[in-house]
């Protein structure tokens, strides 16, 4: 036999609760409760409440408070922080409010999302593309095509057609085109080194390393040509076709070589 089944009851900490259950009688004296169709916890005292009705959920504090129905619904309040939230259909659909802010997103940011902030800071995205802007950075990007960041002390590009990237700081960065392989350019300001290659170097390489006092650039892999300094040692060399024509600079002397032979040797202030 079937039916309902209603109790209300209080206790000595002055919670009250109430009930509503569908009932299925398996004897005289024993039944089985299923899915409640309203349950109901209140203490005055605390001002604290939850109810259960038929899919609706309902929580109360004074400090709290959260309406839900089957997730198709639910709306959040926090007296505390000052922030409201709802949310529609398992919160494909969502809305945050606080003082400063407010956010809107639609299936969990991945189709649309909106976030604005005091002053002129702002957030939006639309499927792959986002640009955000705030006091001190600025962002742009079209996942993965393009991407740019702006901060006070870095700036940060990537650009997948060209395979090109580059991140600046004051103190180091990089830039490299075509993964590295057409061109790239590195630099540590501490230490005053830096990189340039052009096609890997075939084009052109030039590394200054100031610490070690030595700086290099040359073409083909320094195999057409090649210049050397060194200036701890007060030392220049210059080549063509590494061999064929030499200059060699040491101090205050000169040599010019052909085809590794001395042709000249002298003063630098003559040569």
């Amino acid at each position: 036999m079937a039916g309902l089944e209603y109790d209300r009851r209080s206790d000595t900490a002055g919670t009250e609760q109430a009930w509503l259950f569908p009932m299925v009688f398996y004897e005289r004296d024993r039944h089985l409760a299923l899915t409640p169709l309203f349950v109901r916890a209140h203490n005055k005292e605390e001002q604290v409440s939850h109810t259960v009705a038929a899919g609706l959920y309902l929580h109360r504090t004074p400090e709290f408070s959260r309406d839900n129905f089957l997730y198709l619904y639910d709306r959040e309040y926090d007296a505390t922080a000052q922030r409201s939230e709802y949310g529609l259909l398992f919160d494909s659909l969502r809305v945050e409010q606080t003082e400063t802010a407010v956010a809107a997103d639609v299936g969990y940011g991945l189709v649309l999302g909106v976030e604005t902030r005091s002053g002129e800071d702002f957030d939006v995205n639309v499927l792959w593309a986002r640009h955000a802007v705030s006091e001190e950075t600025w962002h742009n990007s079209f996942a993965p095509l393009w991407w740019y960041d702006s901060e006070p002390e870095r700036e940060f590009w990537a650009l997948l057609p060209v395979l090109g990237m580059q991140s600046a700081g004051e103190k180091r960065g990089f830039m490299l085109l075509g993964g590295g392989a057409l061109y790239y350019n590195s630099y540590n300001t501490e230490r005053g080194d830096e990189t340039h290659r052009v096609l890997l170097g075939a084009a052109y390489d030039e590394i200054r390393r100031p610490e070690k006092h030595f700086a290099s650039r040359g073409s083909m892999w320094r195999l057409l040509w090649d210049e050397q300094t060194q200036t701890a040692s007060d030392y220049e060399r210059f080549s063509i076709l590494k061999f064929v024509y030499t200059r060699t600079r040491k101090a205050d002397r000169v040599r010019h070589s052909i085809m590794g032979l001395p042709v000249f040797e002298g003063s630098s202030s003559g040569a």
